[in-house]
């Protein structure tokens, strides 16, 4: 008899992030939501950025999530914004957004290569650290980079539905 024993797979829940990494995630939530509803995606994010003083931040992110779509790599997993556990792709860009707050630029384009081809890298990099330096300013901290527990299993909950981001480049 064989038994096969699988890796527990990381988990990361939108409590393990820092304020700053939850609103960064949230405007990403709501911009894909935003696309799928037809509507202006920077004014689906303005009035939460506002809150935080932060109104030049929602032209940046909508370049940058403009950018991601028009040069990903493959489909982009992105959750419903009521959704609590994150999908890879959002802890790939809580990761980049930690590491380009924490001038770690390198990191932050590698990060980004692993969902977008390289050509839309020098679009994404100087806007994502454009987004960090307003974060920041406003007292939204980056910091401490996003850390991943064992998945817990669901009691009673049907897991969260994904949008998921379907522009590709041509």
């Amino acid at each position: 008899m064989t038994i096969l024993i699988h890796p527990a797979t990381p988990a990361l829940t939108t409590g393990d992030l820092t304020e700053g990494e939850r609103l960064f995630l949230w405007c990403t939530r709501r911009w894909v939501g935003a696309m799928f509803r037809k509507v202006s995606p920077t004014e689906e994010i303005l009035p939460a950025l506002r809150a935080h003083m932060l109104e030049g931040a929602a032209s940046d992110i909508d370049d940058l999530m403009s950018a991601l779509a028009a040069h990903a790599r493959r489909t982009i997993d992105v959750r419903i914004r009521s959704a609590t556990e994150l999908s890879r792709d959002e802890m790939l860009l809580c990761r980049t957004f930690t590491a380009a707050g924490d001038g770690h630029q390198d990191l932050a384009a590698t990060l980004m290569s692993e969902m977008m081809f390289g050509s839309g890298l020098g679009t994404v990099l100087p806007v994502l650290e454009s987004i960090t330096a307003a974060f920041a300013v406003s007292g939204l901290d980056q910091s401490p980079a996003v850390v991943t527990r064992p998945a817990r299993q669901p009691h009673g909950r049907v897991p969260g539905r994904s949008h998921i981001l379907r522009l590709q480049s041509l």
